[in-house]
């Protein structure tokens, strides 16, 4: 899959994660075949904040990761942003209930040997 292909796979898996939920960098890089710095690298030349959901995207351990709107830094838009969907937050991170793993819902649970599927990647 070329990087636009990729990049239009993201857009359209990004619609799938619920208004007051996140998923990983990691669950989308496992349905694009890539690496999670790539999923990251990709959202950030996003030109339709917002409207394409990529502040729906942190890392497996809650952490917000990264945020660039207009160019610009914008982690605290994006906790903003997270918090008036009603994703739940505990110390400024994404609590695991409001987790959701598109690679498992659509490819799923990963095979014997690998982390249990309760666990957030």
């Amino acid at each position: 899959m070329d990087k636009s292909a990729r990049e239009e796979v993201l857009s359209a898996l990004l619609q799938l994660v619920p208004l007051g939920m996140v998923t990983t960098y990691g669950s989308l890089a496992r349905l694009l075949g890539t690496s999670p710095r790539a999923v990251g690298r990709m959202l950030g030349r996003n030109r339709w904040p917002i409207v394409v959901p990529c502040h729906r995207v942190v890392r497996s351990s809650g952490d917000l990761g990264g945020y660039t709107i207009s160019g610009r830094e914008g982690r605290e838009f994006k906790l903003k942003l997270l918090r008036l969907e009603g994703v739940g937050m505990r110390g400024g991170r994404v609590r695991r209930e409001s987790f959701v793993r598109l690679d498992e819902l659509l490819l799923g649970p990963r095979g014997p040997g690998s982390r249990s599927s309760s666990s957030v990647r």
